[in-house]
């Protein structure tokens, strides 16, 4: 692994926490925030341009259960108004005060270096700045790769509860650090700690259960309440790596309009906060 190279991706985070000091002390405000929010199995297509016509224009095939009332929902009649109908809390709030790039229409590019393109190696090369080679599979195994999580914590001198990792598959929980139990960790199906809980999170997960429940696969996460630091939040799936891109749709709208507003609105981000939302081709 290249040292270096992770210690300038690290780097990057520690001088992004560090550059908040000055807006939260004008704010009165010691909060200081980093958080990676990844929505998996979401198009490129869907994210910079909305409801594809591909989609709209067909009855039998475009994978949506009711295509007229997906019509109705998403359909516009230019991209951008498109994807602001599809995810209007990052067409609207995020990207105004942010930016965005890997719009290729626009001359953006940005891809991943590992040769597999499937989710485990894509999310070990996110969290460690670089492909890692021996990383060819989605089994449930740590690697010797230390990740920004791991970094931060250490050369911030961070609390294990300041640094969390939250998801929807447990492979997440394995690619987000060497070790189990280097910070606060959160798989696919477990409940926070009564220790960490609050009356709202106990309440947010009996709904995971009882969604689990009716859809097995879908899992939608929400965090709130919480005081650490820096996040990776994941949330999933968006079906589009099966083929339902139709039925994404569905599934992406709630998704990016629900859990990602409720961190806004929670003020767990605030005053200034990075998210890195990440799409599929």
């Amino acid at each position: 692994m290249d040292k270096r190279r992770l210690a300038l991706f690290g780097a990057t985070i520690v001088a992004l926490l560090c550059s908040l000091a000055l807006p939260c002390a004008q704010a009165g405000t010691t909060d200081r925030n980093v958080i990676l929010v990844t929505l998996d199995g979401v198009r490129i297509q869907e994210l910079f341009t909305g409801m594809s016509a591909e989609i709209a224009a067909s009855d039998d095939d475009s994978g949506a259960e009711d295509i007229a009332v997906t019509r109705q929902r998403y359909w516009r009649d230019t991209p951008q108004e498109r994807r602001e109908a599809l995810m209007p809390f990052v067409w609207k709030t995020l990207v105004p005060a942010g930016m965005v790039v890997g719009n290729q229409a626009l001359g953006s590019k940005a891809t991943v270096r590992n040769d597999q393109w499937f989710s485990y190696p894509g999310y070990s090369e996110i969290l460690t700045g670089e492909p890692q080679a021996e990383v060819k599979s989605n089994d449930l195994v740590r690697y010797p790769h230390q990740t920004v999580l791991e970094y931060v914590l250490r050369s911030l001198q961070l609390k294990p509860t300041e640094v969390a990792q939250i998801g929807s598959w447990d492979g997440f929980k394995m690619a987000a650090s060497q070790r189990d139990g280097t910070f606060f960790m959160n798989g696919a199906f477990e409940l926070v700690p009564a220790e960490f809980s609050t009356p709202e999170m106990e309440q947010l997960g009996a709904l995971v259960a009882r969604t689990d429940r009716a859809l097995p696969e879908h899992r939608r996460q929400v965090v709130a309440g919480a005081d650490q630091m820096v996040r990776d939040v994941v949330l999933g799936e968006g079906m589009a790596h099966r083929g339902e891109v139709g039925a994404a749709l569905l599934v992406i709208a709630p998704l990016e309009a629900e859990p990602i507003d409720a961190l806004t609105l929670k003020g767990i981000h605030r005053p200034v906060s990075a998210f890195n939302i990440t799409a599929a081709r």
